[in-house]
């Protein structure tokens, strides 16, 4: 290992070989995730949820009401699938950086949070959202809108920690370096 005047050389991998690691490691919560290998996978996982989002935009414009169940699947299920794959790798980045992964889990937890009260707000029958003396929609909507909040801060907070270089030898083990 480098001397610790020396700057660490970790090992920065493509975009090929950091999808490879991401689909080989998805239900992997131990180690480390280089920051390339992190940021490449996000990337992809932007690609697939726009190419998802504008395939759904484009069942909502050609069929309207007749799409509604293939744009369920298309809006939240893949997407979901996504964040589910995402949440191995993160946990591994914030290893990589000394942090623990239950950041990553406290930032998903407040994510389900927030989801399920936008669900329980756009189910409420019309006649309940029209009483203006029933609380229960302002309720789910601050419980939504609040708990969004925290989820984006806590996701701001996450991307910094994400940006930061891999440290040394941790207890989550030796970093990637380059040969």
């Amino acid at each position: 290992m480098a001397g610790t005047n020396e700057k660490l050389q970790i090992k920065k991998i493509g975009f090929g070989e950091s999808i490879k690691s991401y689909f080989s490691n998805l239900f992997n919560f131990k180690g480390r995730a280089t920051r390339s290998e992190f940021w490449w996978s996000f990337l992809f996982n932007a690609i697939i949820c726009g190419v998802f989002m504008i395939a759904w935009m484009i069942l909502l414009t050609v069929y309207h009401d007749s799409a509604a169940p293939k744009a369920f699947i298309l809006l939240f299920v893949l997407p979901l699938a996504a964040y589910i794959f995402a949440f191995a790798i993160s946990f591994r980045r914030m290893h990589d950086i000394g942090k623990s992964g239950i950041f990553v889990i406290v930032k998903y937890g407040i994510l389900i949070i927030s989801v399920v009260f936008t669900f329980l707000t756009l189910s409420l029958p019309s006649d309940i959202l029209a009483d203006a003396s029933n609380p229960l929609p302002d309720t789910f909507s601050t419980v939504m809108g609040v708990s969004l909040f925290i989820y984006v801060v806590i996701a701001i907070i996450f991307m910094i920690f994400a940006l930061k270089p891999s440290s040394p030898t941790n207890k989550y083990g030796e970093p990637k370096i380059e040969q």
